[in-house]
């Protein structure tokens, strides 16, 4: 706010509620110079796993003597965008209407999420204080230590990780977190791994942290002196030594000139002036072997000191090539571009003086040293897109691997990013019903997720669905249209079948492809009932069955019309062998269990033993009530149900009948 506002009020702590995903992180109430308005600012943050779109707070005034002034103010945030961790609502002013007021308490009451789910206080909720966030330098008392712990754990650490209260944590990085989330959501630490700290250990890399940076220091010192002291000698060299070679030309015999010229080149070979020492030999002509030397053993040297300064990786070397750390190419060398700009310049002249004393040596040598860069690059960019792919970021985790080539397993975990996806979008469609909810799956992490469901389908499946769609994405986008779905999008479980039949024979895809198919046939289970012998269960399934369904009613009455036929029996009268003899397993059958398969083209009547023992089938056209098995051919048997509500059991042969048996049921 400008100088027109002066703050009267402020929070002198967070506050959270037990349970409820938002934590209010500041507030302050703010007075108009003229003293006709009172307003208030919050600041809060998400703490729940969805966005936040829309929010209600209820502020109650407080007065001087610190007791609720009437009227509380209901206020409500309004497209908001608000993620996990993020901070809203600061931007927001809250008009107060009363004057006395001198003070405020807040509450949230409503929430609403992107995903169209809602949360709502139930008015029993206790917003109470936070411990303040404690940065390290405090809680560890010592900036040195402070400063170690950052080395060890990383440069983001800025505050001690510790419980606020209220079931909430703070992490390392300054993210406040759920006591029920044992890894910060925003840096992935783990909470007991930094309550594991030990702080003896952290003391004694400091000390020798500090040592180091002493020594280092002295040596800094030491060098920096050195070098000073070498452009010194450098410069009594060269100068004396340029005088020397005009009065060499002009005061002493050629041949005598010519050999202290060559001495002076020499020294400014050594001094590492390779221009100078350059054009030194060069206007030596072909006096001994200055030719050689200006044309490969100059270059050679100063080729030498680039491989000598790119091991030490000493950037500041960068001069000598006209190059800036500004021009390193950390996309293929990461952090040892500069390192690698001197191994480049280094390799050029290497390879251009061709078998030149050791050069094909120091080519390999370069071409390793830079091969290593790039490896570790790629194993540093490797590791990045393992962190995405593990925080549930699978688009952006499958381009990371693309990018990456043929290094290691880069192109099979492309794969294995949108195959894990797969997986978590497979066990949604087994826990919510999906036949009404269509999809086109993205391969561009820039782009969503589309899913459509219309508004009648939506409300059937219910809100808490769509978030649990959202979940299995992980944190891909996902946008859900309640509307009718486009010609030509598939339905989910369609996409989701091609998405594994796309990754051919990786891992057990094929199997998935599979179960997909089955699972588009929402009619399976009343035909596994069928064919169960499960009159009864299918019967009421079909009932049950809202949609279109081919030869319904023919279905409804010949399940009525079998029903009696299933159940338990007890022995009645007759011989006991008669029905297990029938399949040649000779024991005595007291109880029996029947069941019906039934079909539109056959009915099967399946007689087992309570034990398992054995299993008789008789069979009969749909609609009649007589089963029969024709034997061997020299025996049928029949069976049929009595008004008594008993079934008979009947053996003929071509002479009458051989032999009977019945049942009660049980």
């Amino acid at each position: 706010m400008s100088d027109h506002y002066t703050r009267i009020f402020s929070l002198d702590n967070a506050l959270y509620a037990a349970g409820v995903p938002v934590l209010i992180a500041a507030g302050s109430l703010l007075k108009d110079s003229s003293g006709a308005d009172r307003t208030a600012q919050l600041k809060y943050i998400n703490l729940g796993p969805e966005p936040i779109q829309a929010m209600t707070v209820r502020v109650t005034m407080l007065g001087r003597d610190g007791f609720a002034l009437p009227k509380p103010v209901e206020y409500r945030y309004q497209d908001l965008n608000a993620g996990r961790g993020e901070e809203f609502g600061s931007g927001a002013a809250i008009v107060l209407p009363d004057r006395a007021a001198c003070g405020f308490t807040v509450a949230v009451t409503q929430i609403g999420f992107a995903g169209g789910s809602v949360w709502q206080a139930a008015g029993s909720e206790r917003w109470l204080p936070l411990q303040k966030k404690l940065l390290l330098e405090e809680a560890l008392e010592d900036p040195e230590l402070a400063e170690q712990y950052r080395v060890r754990y990383g440069r983001d650490c800025r505050y001690y990780p510790r419980a606020l209260g209220e079931g909430l944590w703070c992490c390392a990085c300054g993210s406040v977190n759920l006591s029920t989330e044992a890894k910060c959501p925003l840096c992935r630490r783990s909470l007991s791994a930094m309550r594991a700290v030990n702080l003896d250990d952290l003391r004694s890399e400091c000390a020798g942290r500090l040592k180091h940076e002493e020594v280092q220091a002295a040596e800094d010192k030491a060098v920096s002196q050195q070098k000073n002291k070498k452009l010194l000698r450098a410069l009594a060299v060269i100068l004396p030594v340029l005088l020397v070679l005009v009065l060499l030309l002009v005061t002493v015999p050629p041949r005598l000139a010519s050999l202290r010229a060559y001495m002076a080149a020499a020294d400014l070979l050594e001094a590492g002036e390779y221009e100078q020492a350059a054009q030194a030999f060069t206007a030596l002509g072909s006096y001994r072997d200055s030719a050689e030397q200006a044309e490969k053993n100059v270059p050679y040297q100063r080729a030498k000191r680039l491989f000598d300064l790119a091991g030490e990786g000493d950037g500041s070397a960068l001069s000598l090539i006209e190059k800036r750390p500004g021009d390193a190419n950390e996309a293929e060398y990461g952090i040892h571009g500069a390192e690698a700009l001197l191994y480049e310049a280094a390799l050029e002249v290497f390879t251009g003086l061709g078998d030149y004393r050791d050069c094909p040596q120091y080519c390999y040598q370069c071409q390793e040293a830079l091969e290593g860069f790039r490896q570790e690059k790629l194993r540093e960019e490797y590791i990045k897109a393992e962190a995405l792919l593990d925080a549930g970021n699978y688009l952006q985790a499958r381009e990371a691997f693309l990018a990456l080539g043929d290094y290691e397993d880069s192109a099979a975990m492309a794969t294995e990013a949108l195959y894990r996806k797969a997986l978590s979008l497979f066990a949604f469609t087994q826990q919510v019903k999906v036949r009404y909810l269509y999809a086109a799956f993205s391969a561009d992490s820039a782009s969503p997720d589309l899913f459509y469901i219309t508004e009648e389908r939506a409300m059937e499946i219910g809100s808490d669905a769509i978030g649990q769609l959202r979940t299995a994405c992980g944190r891909d986008g996902v946008d859900v249209r309640i509307q009718e779905a486009p010609a030509g999008c598939l339905t989910m479980l369609d996409s989701l079948q091609e998405q594994f039949r796309s990754f051919g024979d990786y891992k057990d895809s094929a199997q998935y492809v599979e179960e997909l198919e089955l699972a588009k046939d929402f009619t399976r289970p009343f035909f596994l009932l069928t064919q169960a012998g499960d009159v009864y269960g299918a019967y009421d399934w079909l009932q049950a069955y809202q949609e279109e369904f081919a030869d319904r009613d023919r279905w409804l009455e010949l399940l009525e019309m079998y029903k009696p036929f299933c159940g338990s029996w007890s022995f009645n009268t007759g011989d006991p062998t008669l029905i297990p003899l029938t399949v040649g397993v000779n024991v005595s059958a007291s109880n029996v269990r029947t069941g019906v398969i039934v079909s539109l083209d056959s009915i099967t009547l399946r007689i087992e033993a309570e034990d398992g023992s054995f299993s008789v089938d008789l069979h009969a056209a749909p609609g009649e009530q007589m089963f029969k098995n024709d034997g061997d051919g020299a025996y049928w048997y029949f069976m049929n149900l009595s008004l008594a509500d008993r079934f008979a059991y009947m053996k003929y042969n071509s002479g009458g009948m051989a032999g009977s048996c019945d049942y009660n049921r049980s």
